[in-house]
């Protein structure tokens, strides 16, 4: 009977005073943090029934944790909602998926606060073909989207981490979450399942969780680009991360910036560059050992199937620019509400729509979304390749490329920038730098400076539907 977060109860018989989870200033060893989801599961289990949808809407990390873990032993699907959500939303999102019930913090510190006696294995009746999760896409477009999980897909992720990524129940592990973003829920998760120490906060401010990560001893930390940026700028000549060995980075192509900065904070860190989507988990895999070129995202992980076909469904050549389908166990069950016209299967094969090419060393490269792909002129235009080149500049903090009727071409690209703090950018520079790299036929035509909050998502990315709002009424 394998499930996620099966052998939490063996690590608290092994080693009952060993710290397992710090959040805030909440401290959990091994036997404490087996006894808290425990007890939670007993809560849970008196209510419904095996494959029940229960939703977690948590503010504090450690207690949703304990709660995800709890839940999901009981055979129930954790619906996993994002705290920062309107009220409307949360319960729109639980209406769609059914869920029975809600959980909080106040629900849980209720179930630690109850006596329960038994056995903690009374509870389990998770089994590893079972679906365990429901997390929802970020919305940067359109309603979020809730994708369905399986014990057993995270299962196979779990030992590519240990076998790719070179973890094990040594490290210390450093998750600034949220939660509800799936690369930070999964590695706080997989870090529990093989034992080793996890260090989270509730709320991610970068100068206090720098200096955590100091005192707790990181030897590992999953991060997204931005995360990384911000944490790099706040430890520069502040904090020493010795210990610090791996930084595990998803969720956008990592421009490599402030690699130089991060290199003299944690002398002995490496990169390892992850990428997917929460629909296919890890699809390559990017190392200092593998040699990767720098535009390139790594190298397939090793046990997936991936094909880069055309429109009609044939595989392309080496070097030839096509969608990208993947064939893996790590991929979701499907989609529990909502849908995607991008997403689509053919016999074990899946794609999300995103578009790249391989090269002849086995090198993948994604060019851009199918869905943002825009067509100026006949010319494929991909936003993805500007903004990469644009937010790897030192004077720009966010880039945005959107579409834009034009009366010859039909459609035009033009650049969203906003410059980093006591950077100014100048116009015509940055049109004539976009021609020199992505070329004058696809690079934009107009470029605006946005003055103003740039709009991001929950999950750190760019929010292109309020973005696209402002510059249509107040940019245009």
């Amino acid at each position: 009977m394998s499930y996620v977060g099966q052998y939490v109860d063996q690590f608290a018989s092994q080693r009952p005073q060993a710290l397992a989870l710090l959040c805030d200033e909440h401290r959990y060893t091994w036997a404490e943090l087996a006894r808290a989801v425990s007890q939670v599961a007993y809560g849970v289990d008196a209510f419904g029934q095996h494959g029940d949808k229960i939703a977690l809407d948590f503010q504090r990390a450690d207690l949703f944790l304990i709660a995800f873990m709890g839940v999901i032993r009981t055979g129930r699907i954790a619906v996993v909602l994002d705290s920062k959500w309107e009220q409307r939303r949360k319960t729109d999102a639980e209406r769609r998926v059914g869920c029975v019930m809600r959980l909080g913090d106040a629900d849980v510190l209720e179930f630690l606060e109850a006596q329960v006696t038994g056995r903690s294995g009374e509870t389990v009746t998770a089994h590893g073909e079972d679906p365990f999760y429901i997390g929802f896409t970020s919305g940067s477009t359109g309603q979020p989207k809730g994708y369905q999980r399986g014990h057993a897909s995270w299962l196979k992720g779990f030992s590519l981490s240990k076998d790719v990524m070179g973890l094990g129940a040594w490290d210390r592990v450093a998750v600034p979450g949220p939660m509800s973003h799936s690369l930070h829920l999964y590695g706080a998760v997989q870090a529990l399942d093989m034992g080793a120490a996890v260090l989270t906060v509730s709320q991610f401010q970068a100068r206090r969780f720098v200096k955590d990560m100091e005192a707790f001893g990181a030897s590992a930390v999953y991060v997204t680009p931005t995360q990384l940026h911000y944490l790099v700028a706040a430890g520069k000549s502040k904090v020493e991360l010795d210990e610090l060995q791996r930084v595990l980075i998803s969720g956008a192509k990592w421009t490599g910036q402030g690699l130089s900065h991060l290199a003299g904070v944690a002398p002995n860190v490496q990169v390892i560059e992850f990428y997917g989507a929460s629909e296919l988990s890890f699809v390559s895999v990017k190392r200092p050992v593998d040699e990767a070129p720098s535009t390139s995202v790594g190298v397939p992980i090793p046990d997936i199937k991936l094909e880069i076909r055309n429109q009609v469904g044939e595989p392309v050549g080496v070097g030839e620019t096509g969608c990208i389908w993947v064939a893996s166990s790590h991929a979701f069950d499907g989609y529990a509400c909502g849908s995607d016209d991008s997403f689509r299967r053919d016999g074990a094969f899946v794609t999300i729509g995103d578009h790249g090419w391989l090269d002849a060393s086995g090198f993948l490269y994604v060019a851009g979304r199918e869905n943002r792909m825009l067509v100026s002129a006949g010319v494929n235009i991909y936003p993805e390749e500007a903004e990469r080149y644009l937010e790897a500049r030192r004077d720009v903090a966010h880039a945005a490329i959107l579409p834009s009727v034009d009366e010859v071409r039909g459609t035009v690209a033009v650049a969203l920038v906003k410059a980093k703090p006591h950077q100014e950018l100048e116009v015509m520079g940055l049109l004539k730098d976009l021609r020199k790299q992505v070329g004058s036929s696809k690079a934009p035509r107009r470029v605006v400076i946005v003055e103003r909050d740039w709009p991001l998502t929950a999950s750190g990315k760019t929010d292109f539907g309020r973005l696209a709002q402002l510059y249509e009424q107040e940019l245009a």
